[in-house]
Parts: structure tokens; C-alpha cells; sequence
């Protein structure tokens, strides 16, 4: 149960003028809401006490009873020898804060009986930190959900703050000597801290378990690494590291494994606590056959709670209006290609019937040769553009007027550039066409008449915000954009081309990318 103590072992009691010969266990009990702080000043020491701390407590319970997730800087090799580990993250998961939050309450929401060990290394380094949003999410989760244990790492105890000190329930501080000391709400002992196994060469391996056989004893290390060496190290691309002290860890770890697995559990059965990235790379055409059914699957969406990614359908009709928003170099108007060639591969002429207002040449051509295509205008023919409004407004008032038979086409504009089509229509003209614009986007679903739109700013929709449909918000020039169309900060899994995020399905999505040629794949599917 969630009650049950898991308490590890960090080193032992030191000796003192009082007690000169006692050498007990010095322990941290994980269970607890509060997190537990390590702050380890010797990078060695650090690494061999986190992997104490984590096969302490791998070796009190079964894969099906515990899971752990570790961010850190680089992945040692014994990882892939304990099944209790479920999770490794690097620097661009931790980025990304809460897909890692919401995967670990997804599984504790399916299994509650699973308990769940948060690692967070060097979450406190003054000058490479971890961001803050993976910490608190973190802390908020374990105050929430009795069945997960945070710990956090530093580099330094001076980079812990006092008021982080006293919200935590255990924190440990050691010197690069190997002396530390612990301490919790009630008391402040003593103890010495763990050792590598290669500061002793008349070490050798464990040979039967009994407990993780990390050797304690003070010694002097070497110095930490600096922030530029640690920076260039985790510039190189290797995050998984192997030295002897990893080896030596690793028979330990197997060890651990072997002594849990007489309790019948299957480490294939195991939930991940990582879900996989988004691709940053869709294409278009294998999207769509990957992807059967009467909708259109222009992208995929993040679910990182279900460790999966889901396709993101298109369909006109009562949800068939889009708002896309984002940079000229955001590739958000790639949205007007995919749907055009999902509509020629997946729905009937006689059902969906398209028109377009378009600058670019060779989309028109492609626009043109789609069998659905009513009509495409260009922006610099402001004349047009007016009676193509007035004309879908005025279809749209007699649907509502009139009860729509089934055999009644959808409809849908196509708009890659309103920022264009508001700069080019005349003084006279453009408040009535934007405000009959966004009637359409407002009304028209309801009447099977959608709008799919793209803009680089905000301030080029005005109306088009009443626009009833999910909006897909990517990279803004003015970052304040994002915020006023309801997307949260950009990060930097934001920064990809055609990614954005989904206002309505609160996730971010990757749009897919169309053909070379547009118009031969159109003319390939109709």
C-alpha cells in the first residue's frame, strides 16, 4: 500500500565523540508527498548515490509493484539491467514538462496500485538547470497521488534554496570529501557518503546479493565537471555512458533483478513513463494510406498520457472549420495542400464542393485540377474575392432559412493568407467582407459550410476569431499571438516546421507535409 515505508540506503551514520562506533545505515524513506534532495557535490559520488538510491528501492519491489522515471544528462548503461526502470529522459523531454506529467498520472490513473519513483537529477544546477515547470509538476503530482516519490538532485547545497529545504521531506547534503549530512523536519545527523567502486581497486565485484553493494567509505575525488564541459559533453549526442563504476553498478543491478524475479512478475507488462516523441517529419500520402476511413488525417496529435501518438482528422461539416495561425516560416499554410489532397482521395465531388482564395500560381493550378473545385480567386482581384464572400454568405442564409435535403453538397473555403486578402480589399469593402468572413466561420458548420483559414497575425482576423472550430496555433512573430488565440507559451518542441497546437484538443499536433508537386499527387488520387 501507499503507507508501506520504502526506505534506502545513501550511506551510513558517521562516528561522533557520543556514538564513535556506530555505523548504521543512513536512510531516506521515499514515501512520503514531499520530495527528497540530494544535493552531491562530486559528480562520481552524485551518479553512485542516485544509483543507490534507485536499486535500494528497486530491490524492496517487483517491476509490477514499482516503476521509475529518471531526467537526467546522460543514461548509464545499467539502466538496461533493472525492469523496474520504465523511463529515461534527456534534456529535450525535460523541456517538455508536462507530457511527462501526464503520462505518469495516465498510468497511475490505470493502475493505482503501482507506485512511481521520480528521479529528477541536477534540477537545482545554478548553471545548467532543469526547468522549473518539470519540478513543480512533479511536486504537485506527489502531493496529489500518494503513490508517487520525488527526488531531486543538485550539484551544490548552496543552489538549494531555504525555502526549497523546508518543503522537502529529506535533505541530504555531501562534500566532496564524502562527508554529509541528513536531514529531515525533526533532526540533522551526520553520515558518510557513498563511494565509487573505482576509488578502491582491491574492490571486486559483488558476487551474491544481499543488498546493493555500494561501497561507503570517505575518500577524495576528483572535481565535478564545469558547466561549459557538461554543456559539451551532452553536446556530443551520446547520452549513454559506460566506465567502470557502471559495470560494476550493472552486476548489482542484475542482481536486484534476479532477486525480484522469483516473485512471478513479467517485465514485458511494464507501463512506460516515456512517451514517444512526436515526429517532426509527416508525409502526407503515407499518412493518408496509413489512415483508412471517410475523415481526412492531415497531421498527429500528442498523446503523451496514452504513450502514443492518434491521427488528426478533418472532416467538413459541424467541426470542419479550422483557424491555422502562425509565421511565415511556421509552414502552417501546408494545411491548405494536405487537406486539398485528403478531399481528392477520400470524398466524393458530388459531397464536397471547395472554393479557394489564393495567390500562389501553382496551388491554383492544383485547386484547379480538383474535381470538387467550384471556383479559386486571387487576393490582388479584390472584386472577386467580394462576390465569392457575398455569395457563400448568401448560401449560407438560405440553409438556414430552408431545410437542407441530404443530397446538399458541403461546402468549404479555402483562405491560405487573410493577412493578404484584408490588405488587398478596399477601404469601402473590407469591413462588410470580414464581418460576412466570419459569419461564415461562426454560422456556417451548422449549415455544413466551413472555413478553413490561415494567418500570420492576429490582428489580420478580426471576426474570423468567432470562427467555430479548432484552432491550430504554430510559432507567432508576436509571441503574445499565441496566447491571444488560446495556445500556451511556445517551447522548444514547439520549433518545428507545421507544429502547432490544437486549442481543441489541448495538444500539440504536427501537421503532415504535402508532395513536391501537389498537383500531379491530386490528379494521381482523383
Amino acid at each position: 500500500s501507499s503507507s508501506e515505508p520504502l526506505a534506502v540506503a545513501i550511506g551510513l551514520h558517521a562516528a561522533t565523540d557520543t556514538v564513535p562506533v556506530e555505523r548504521r545505515a543512513a536512510t531516506v524513506d521515499l514515501v512520503n508527498p514531499q520530495p527528497t534532495v540530494l544535493a552531491v557535490a562530486e559528480a562520481e559520488q552524485h551518479d553512485q548515490t542516485v544509483a543507490a538510491l534507485v536499486l535500494g528501492a528497486a530491490s524492496q519491489r517487483s517491476p509490477d509493484e514499482l516503476a521509475i522515471l529518471i531526467v537526467g544528462r546522460h543514461r548509464p548503461n545499467w539502466h538496461g539491467e533493472l525492469p523496474h526502470i520504465a523511463g529515461w529522459a534527456g534534456r529535450d523531454e525535460a523541456d517538455d514538462a508536462p507530457r511527462l506529467v501526464h503520462r505518469v498520472a495516465h498510468v497511475l490513473a490505470e493502475r493505482p496500485e503501482l507506485h512511481v519513483v521520480v528521479v529528477i537529477e541536477h534540477a537545482f544546477d545554478r548553471e545548467d538547470p532543469l526547468p522549473a515547470q518539470l519540478v513543480t509538476g512533479m511536486t504537485e503530482l506527489a502531493v496529489a497521488l500518494p503513490n508517487v516519490h520525488v527526488v531531486l538532485t543538485a550539484d551544490h547545497a548552496d543552489s538549494v534554496s531555504e525555502t526549497q529545504r523546508e518543503t522537502c521531506a529529506a535533505f541530504a547534503s555531501l562534500r566532496a570529501d564524502g562527508d554529509g549530512l541528513l536531514s529531515t523536519p525533526d533532526r540533522s545527523v551526520p553520515f558518510v557518503g557513498i563511494t565509487a567502486h573505482s576509488h578502491d581497486s582491491d574492490i571486486a565485484g559483488p558476487t551474491e546479493f544481499d543488498a546493493p553493494q555500494l561501497i561507503v567509505r570517505p575518500a577524495t575525488h576528483g572535481r565535478a565537471m564545469t558547466p561549459l564541459e557538461r554543456r559539451l559533453s551532452r553536446a556530443t549526442g551520446d547520452d549513454v555512458v559506460a566506465d567502470g563504476d557502471d559495470l560494476m553498478t550493472a552486476a548489482v543491478a542484475r542482481q536486484v533483478t534476479n532477486s525480484v524475479a522469483s516473485l512471478g512478475n513479467d517485465p514485458l507488462t511494464r507501463p512506460s513513463l516515456l512517451p514517444p516523441p512526436l515526429p517532426i517529419e509527416i508525409d502526407a500520402a503515407s499518412l493518408l494510406a496509413r489512415h483508412t476511413g471517410d475523415g481526412v488525417p492531415i497531421g498527429l496529435v500528442d498523446r503523451p498520457e496514452l504513450a502514443e501518438n492518434e491521427a488528426y482528422w478533418w472532416q467538413p461539416g459541424s467541426g470542419g472549420s479550422l483557424l491555422a495561425a502562425g509565421s511565415p516560416r511556421a509552414g502552417m499554410t501546408a494545411l491548405i495542400d494536405v487537406i486539398t489532397i485528403g478531399i481528392a482521395g477520400r470524398l466524393s465531388a458530388d459531397d464536397v464542393h471547395v472554393y479557394a482564395i489564393e495567390a500562389l500560381p501553382q496551388r491554383r493550378r492544383a485547386l484547379e485540377v480538383l474535381p470538387h473545385t467550384g471556383s479559386v480567386v486571387t487576393p490582388d482581384d479584390p472584386g472577386n474575392v467580394v462576390r465569392l464572400v457575398e455569395g457563400l454568405h448568401a448560401m449560407m442564409t438560405e440553409r438556414q432559412t430552408t431545410r437542407r435535403h441530404d443530397g446538399q453538397p458541403d461546402l468549404v473555403l479555402l483562405v491560405s493568407d487573410i493577412g493578404r486578402v484584408r490588405r488587398s480589399l478596399t477601404p469601402e469593402t473590407v469591413d462588410d467582407t470580414f464581418a460576412r468572413l466570419g459569419a461564415i466561420a461562426a454560422s456556417g458548420p451548422s449549415v455544413g459550410i466551413n472555413v478553413v483559414v490561415v494567418a500570420t497575425r492576429y490582428a489580420d482576423l478580426s471576426a474570423l476569431t468567432a470562427l467555430t472550430g479548432d484552432r491550430l496555433v504554430g510559432p507567432m512573430t508576436d509571441p503574445d499571438d499565441r496566447q491571444r488565440l488560446g495556445a500556451p507559451e511556445i517551447g522548444p518542441a514547439d520549433r518545428h516546421p507545421r507544429r502547432c497546437w490544437s486549442t481543441a484538443a489541448d495538444r500539440r499536433v504536427q501537421l503532415a507535409a504535402p508532395p513536391a508537386n501537389v498537383e500531379d499527387e491530386i490528379a494521381r488520387l482523383a
